[in-house]
């Protein structure tokens, strides 16, 4: 068990001004780690994150983010990312199904990847598998999924599409589903120990919850 390091930073508009209300996740090997809301002025501050290299995912309705730093986290130490700025876009829509089934996959979050290797995401799916992301007009394709542990992050086919000034419609996402490796950690007496940071070499690092409890995807992929 560690106790990990800290993750801080801004998020911004085109014009250096903080962003507040904005939702940031924070993935490891495409699983959520933890999600936090950026304050009146933009800033943002995690602690307690696993070391080892960290993806950053923020949220803001009805725009895009035009850049989105890459962060290693250190053991005990905190890590100034780089200011995440955002900007209008174009809406693109469709829906996240089950591969093998077909039907609608609620809770997903769909990264989409720009020609220009800016990548993009929006809320999560609904009951329906219904998704938007906000993008720039171009070139583009999903690049993976995340926040629904019972599927790979790599989607099944992800065909690239134009997206045109007024967005795109009917883009669907096919998810396969994966399966889950769990445990409990436990301290010598056999109370579980909650919160507690798991690593596998083969798996990557996943935190336990409250009782303890935690799962690692297998195949998972990571798009």
């Amino acid at each position: 068990m560690t106790r990990g390091g800290s993750l801080s930073g801004r998020i911004v508009d085109e014009q250096g001004r903080g962003v507040s209300g904005a939702w940031l996740h924070i993935l490891d090997s495409r699983r959520i780690l933890h999600t936090v809301r950026t304050s009146s002025n933009g800033s943002y501050n995690l602690p307690g994150l696993p070391a080892g290299e960290c993806n950053i995912m923020p949220q803001v309705k009805n725009r895009i983010v035009s850049s989105v730093p890459e962060v290693s986290i250190i053991e005990g130490k905190t890590v100034r990312a780089d200011d995440i700025v955002i900007r209008d876009g174009v809406p693109l829509t469709g829906r996240v199904l089950d591969a093998a089934t077909g039907r609608p996959v609620e809770g997903v979050h769909v990264v989409i990847e720009h020609e220009s290797k800016q990548r993009m995401t929006g809320s999560a799916s609904d009951k329906q598998g219904r998704y938007e992301v906000r993008v720039l007009p171009g070139k583009v394709k999903a690049s993976y999924a995340y926040g629904n542990p019972d599927y790979q992050a790599c989607p099944e086919s992800s065909p690239e599409v134009s997206v045109p000034a007024r967005g795109l419609s009917g883009i669907d996402i096919k998810l396969k589903k994966c399966e889950v490796a769990r445990g409990r950690v436990v301290d010598e007496s056999g109370r579980p120990v909650g919160r507690a940071i798991v690593k596998c070499r083969e798996m990557g690092v996943v935190r336990a919850d409250a009782k303890g409890e935690f799962k690692f995807l297998l195949g998972a992929g990571s798009g």
